[in-house]
């Protein structure tokens, strides 16, 4: 993703504000969900918006055995096309094992 420079240093200096809401359920002794919902805002209007964009968050995590743990999580993130040339909404999926010691 491109970023548009419409500032002296670009984006840089635009002093950015993220709201996220995030929360979890333990849906069994073994598995929780969780969710984030975050906004990005700048403090300074271009063309007369200042929205950024936003991104949702889905997740679950399993307790396979003591220590081991398994995550996965789907992620949408929608950006607004006066801040940035690409202005396409971007899709990930991402998973995990994890052993702690």
């Amino acid at each position: 993703m491109k970023v548009s420079k419409f500032g002296p240093e670009g984006i840089d200096n635009l002093g950015l504000m993220n709201i996220a809401i995030s929360g979890s359920y333990p849906i069994s002794d073994m598995m929780t969900t969780k969710a984030i919902l975050g906004y990005l805002n700048s403090s300074v209007e271009k063309d007369g918006e200042s929205n950024m964009g936003m991104e949702a968050d889905l997740g679950i995590t399993c307790n396979i055995y003591e220590g081991l743990t398994f995550d996965l999580v789907g992620a949408v993130a929608s950006v607004n096309e006066d801040f940035f040339e690409e202005s396409d909404t971007v899709y990930e999926v991402a998973s995990r094992f994890q052993y702690k010691f």
